[in-house]
């Protein structure tokens, strides 16, 4: 199975997109980031078992911005 993970800038919108994730039936959990630079504020990212670019797309017509991949 195919895992990815985006960068979010904040858990607000971390929260968010997991719950848009969950509601088309994928299986999404909220990490904290380990180290951020400033500029993409706290730092969080949500693991989903599907593509980046299947995720990046959900969540941005969603109005959520993805700062770029995660570390898986």
């Amino acid at each position: 199975m195919e895992y990815s993970t985006l960068k979010i800038k904040t858990i607000t919108q971390a929260e968010r997109g997991r719950e848009l994730l969950l509601a088309r039936g994928y299986r999404a959990r909220i990490r904290r980031s380990a180290v951020t630079a400033d500029t993409e504020g706290c730092g969080y990212s949500i693991q989903v078992n599907c593509g980046y670019d299947t995720a990046a797309g959900i969540l941005s017509r969603e109005g959520i911005h993805v700062l770029g991949r995660g570390e898986p």
